[in-house]
């Protein structure tokens, strides 16, 4: 078979259904690209704030006194945390101290940890921790729980890597050693 030169294939056939699939297939990839948009945004700005968190951490001046102190490492990628409380007597963290070394994830989890328990009733701080450990591991979140986090909701994008879960709830761990 040899093509004709100047040979034009005829127009498709623009019947309805043709029309109406186009038309729900555009509106298709338009809505992913907007989302998909929306989404690199978020990602960015939760970049941000974890970045942040490592370069400027929280909560990070060793304290003195009668404290409750623990140390957290993860063999698996070096990873160190070492967490102080300081209690009161109506069982409210009074103050506290993350210091550590190690990857920007385990570091900022840590400052964001500091900057949300701080204050907070040790029970507070527990529901808080269990909250954080069902978001890493994609479980269901109530929004008014995921509106608790503040900035920690930065850490849910962590989940997408499960290799740096781990890394993530390193200070999370401690937390739970010491309350």
């Amino acid at each position: 078979y040899k093509r004709q030169p100047n040979y034009v294939p005829p127009p498709p056939t623009q019947n309805e259904d043709y029309i109406k699939n186009y038309e729900q297939t555009t509106d298709m990839v338009n809505n992913y690209n907007r989302e998909k948009q929306m989404n690199n945004s978020l990602d960015d700005m939760y970049n941000e704030i974890i970045l942040d968190h490592y370069k400027n951490p929280r909560r990070n001046s060793k304290l003195s006194g009668d404290l409750l102190e623990t140390k957290s490492h993860n063999p698996f990628c070096g990873d160190e945390i070492e967490l102080q409380l300081d209690i009161d007597k109506n069982d409210n963290i009074s103050d506290l101290s993350v210091t550590g070394r190690g990857c920007a994830i385990s570091q900022s989890s840590g400052s964001l940890m500091g900057e949300i328990i701080y204050g907070k009733s040790v029970i507070e701080a527990k529901r808080i921790n269990e909250i954080i450990r069902n978001l890493l591991k994609n479980e269901d979140v109530a929004d008014n729980d995921l509106d608790s986090l503040g900035d920690a909701f930065a850490l849910e994008g962590v989940k997408k890597f499960p290799v740096r879960i781990k890394c993530a709830l390193l200070s999370w761990s401690a937390l739970i050693e010491l309350i």
